[in-house]
């Protein structure tokens, strides 16, 4: 038994050693990392459930509104003199009791 303790807690000291500790200050930020978001205050919403956007769904052989109900994570990239903004978006099917599906339960 003494000797399992021994050989867990070189193990343990090894894999320890190995670990670099850095302060998150001192981050080193990547080439290809974007930065310099500001959230323009007094702005709100950014954006918002828009009825008239359509587009064909294939499967339900149907147009949708596919920002009819809920607009959700926008984030925006400026590039050169375009700004492109990116979120996701839920129609009002299956809007009724049971029916929402979600990817967190």
């Amino acid at each position: 038994m003494n000797i399992i303790v021994k050989i867990a807690g070189s193990i343990l000291f090894v894999f320890l050693c190995g670990c670099s500790v850095q302060p998150a200050g001192k981050l080193k930020k990547e080439q290809w990392v974007l930065g310099g978001f500001e959230r323009p205050k007094g702005v709100n919403p950014i954006i918002e459930p828009d009825t008239s956007s359509v587009f064909y769904d294939p499967m339900l052989k149907k147009e949708i509104r596919w920002e009819d109900n809920d607009t959700f994570n926008p984030a925006a990239v400026v590039r050169g003199d375009s700004i492109y903004v990116i979120y996701r978006a839920e129609d009002r099917t299956g809007k009724a009791i049971g029916h929402r599906t979600s990817r967190l339960g």
